[in-house]
């Protein structure tokens, strides 16, 4: 049997449920740790609250002005922060903000955020540490630190002049990793904001990244391809030289569009745009603009193919349960498996 192939047989499509309320494009979909609130965000301003055994909606947070683009669950804190340019932390329960944290840089510049994410447990701060990437325009893009238990300020990573807005970002470790909208990705240290790697990862916009498994870091992006990237072998290298050397052009493997016949171990061709990365079962969770992509990196892959009748805009996921979740154009949720 191919590597993941008996993971990927568990889903079958089958719709769970769907829950209605946003009046726009929904732009992120999560769920708490115990995967009893299901959070989403979109179009409409407003971040939404719902039950996981109802389609009920349990609350509707409408600090933001602009599209929500990103929200999670911080479950030590009972607090969630989301971010349409800027942070909000607000209360689970009351729904009331707590806190706001501004793309305000040390240069003096105001601008947005373009991306943000919270540090994981085994990360520097993790379980009680946001980030936001800064727009580059007016000022240079920065990766700003928040300590949301205390909420301060911590410190501001800079990135190299060349980098251009970031769109996707995953920790690990001591690591971070941030990926561009022109396809560029670096591996940063949290600590002291170095550049342990700088690549080339994708010709179009990174649309997701994703920690999948030890050492290994997958990307997508709107070039249609998912690539697969091995940061064992990187931290062999004395210096940055070593580790540009060790991460260009060596992807574990790439799948990208293909003609009829060409599809090799290490390549898996999809025909659409990926708007975002999940996981389920192990497995690699691409969502398309009609359905789904599932793939167990970086073996022999193992292609599993659903379609909906909806526009997806974003993925989640929740594992426990085994549902996989697509946020849709018409505004809707809606959980498979």
């Amino acid at each position: 049997a191919e590597v993941g192939e008996a993971r990927v047989e568990r889903l079958q499509g089958v719709l769970a449920r769907t829950w209605k309320g946003h009046t726009g494009v929904l732009r992120f979909c999560t769920s708490d740790c115990q995967e009893r609130l299901i959070i989403t965000g979109g179009r409409d301003g407003t971040v939404r609250l719902w039950g996981v055994q109802s389609s009920a909606c349990r609350g509707i947070y409408t600090g933001h002005r602009n599209t929500v683009y990103w929200g999670e669950m911080l479950n030590e804190l009972g607090s969630i922060a989301s971010c349409d340019g800027e942070l909000h932390l607000w209360d689970a329960e009351l729904l009331q903000r707590l806190h706001t944290m501004r793309a305000t840089l040390s240069s003096g510049h105001t601008t947005h955020f373009t991306a943000a994410h919270a540090l994981p447990w085994g990360s520097p701060g993790g379980g009680c540490t946001v980030l936001g990437c800064s727009e580059r325009l007016p000022g240079p893009v920065a990766v700003t630190l928040f300590d949301v238990r205390a909420r301060g300020r911590g410190p501001e990573l800079h990135l190299p002049p060349s980098v251009n807005n970031i769109t996707s970002v995953a920790a690990f470790g001591d690591s971070l990793c941030v990926c561009s909208c022109t396809g560029q990705a670096l591996l940063l240290d949290i600590r002291s904001g170095g550049v342990r790697a700088q690549w080339q990862a994708h010709e179009a916009a990174i649309t997701g990244v994703r920690v999948h498994g030890q050492g290994t870091v997958v990307s997508a992006s709107t070039d249609r391809t998912l690539a697969v990237w091995n940061t064992e072998e990187c931290t062999q290298g004395p210096g940055a030289d070593a580790w540009a050397r060790a991460w260009e052009h060596r992807p574990v493997s790439t799948w990208a569009p293909g003609g009829e016949g060409e599809e090799t171990a290490e390549r898996l061709f999809l025909t659409e745009p990926i708007v975002g990365l999940t996981e389920l079962w192990g497995n690699v969770v691409a969502g398309l603009g009609q359905g789904v992509v599932l793939a167990c990196p970086p073996g022999r892959v193992s292609e599993s193919r659903l379609k909906l009748k909806c526009e997806i805009k974003c993925v989640g996921s929740m594992p426990h349960s085994g549902w996989l979740l697509a946020g849709c154009q018409d505004g809707r949720l809606r959980a498979v498996y």
